[in-house]
């Protein structure tokens, strides 16, 4: 079956780059933690050349409600400070639904290439997500995400987990979290996120994330990451604006590289249940980005 995939997808970039001239790339990887968060903006993650990854802004995990109740799309650039090859557009579009009351799924495609409309790199992503403990203070969730070239014909696992401190319930003060990933593609890696979040107003957050990423099967290998600046506001009943600016903290002989990033997120309203509309008894808030 993936075989048969990957000549029709070959078939399918041939025809784009007769008619179009853009030199579509061998498609990447994607690797998500299905957090959504500033993924493409790892800039060093970028230029280690097998990560096509979801622009998810920073925030915590929250499952959606029951059925197809989340539509989210990204875009932004990444590389600023950086030399030519290492800037890149992207973009993304997910959607959300509930399953059950403390389990949620995913699924989206990513499209990442060169500023000057040249190369592309398309990816694709799915996954499930739970919250098996839930408290007004704190949470613990499990994270199970699947991701590939859009052909298919290289995948990737990554489980994670959360844990989640709120101050107030419902994120109506401050909190803050601590994020571990285990990506498996080729080799395992280590990848931890811890973040804190500020409600400045009602609808209106600000959040701060770091991200690290080893890997050690030829020895331990340190990518220390970056920080994420997010500003989350509701801008309607229904939308939220997602903003954030990434910093990659150079290493040994790197230049420090800038991503921006400008997302949107609908929440539908969720499908009536029993001749009911589902509650806040039925799941919890949708998943924001």
């Amino acid at each position: 079956m993936q075989a048969h995939l990957h000549v029709i997808f070959d078939l399918v970039l041939l025809s784009i780059e007769r008619w179009t001239g853009i030199l579509v790339m061998e498609p990447v990887i994607v690797v998500s933690d299905s957090r959504r968060r500033q993924k493409l903006l790892r800039l060093c993650a970028l230029s280690a050349g097998f990560f096509g990854l979801p622009a998810y802004g920073a925030d915590t995990i929250e499952v959606f409600d029951l059925g197809l109740t989340d539509i989210e799309t990204y875009g932004g650039f990444a590389g600023i400070g950086l030399d030519g090859a290492d800037r890149e557009l992207f973009g993304e579009f997910a959607l959300g639904f509930g399953i059950a009351a403390p389990v949620s799924g995913y699924l989206g495609a990513t499209l990442s290439g060169s500023p000057r409309f040249t190369k592309a790199a398309p990816g694709l992503y799915m996954g499930l997500f739970g919250t098996p403990v839930d408290t007004r203070h704190f949470d613990f969730d499990l994270v199970l995400d699947f991701s590939g070239d859009a052909s298919l014909a290289e995948l990737a696992l990554t489980p994670g987990i959360e844990l989640n401190f709120d101050a107030a319930p419902d994120r109506m003060s401050w909190g803050f979290y601590f994020r571990a990933n285990l990506p498996i593609w080729r080799t395992v890696g280590f990848e931890i996120i811890p973040g804190a979040y500020v409600t400045i107003a009602e609808g209106h957050q600000i959040l701060l994330e770091y991200d690290m990423y080893l890997e050690g099967d030829d020895g331990l290998v340190t990518d220390i990451g970056g920080l994420a600046l997010g500003y989350n506001v509701w801008v309607s009943e229904v939308v939220e604006l997602i903003s954030e600016v990434y910093v990659d903290v150079p290493m040994e002989d790197e230049l420090v590289g800038v991503g921006v990033m400008v997302g949107f997120v609908a929440s539908l309203p969720p499908p009536k249940i029993r001749g009911r509309r589902a509650t806040e008894a039925d799941s919890k808030h949708r998943f924001p980005v």
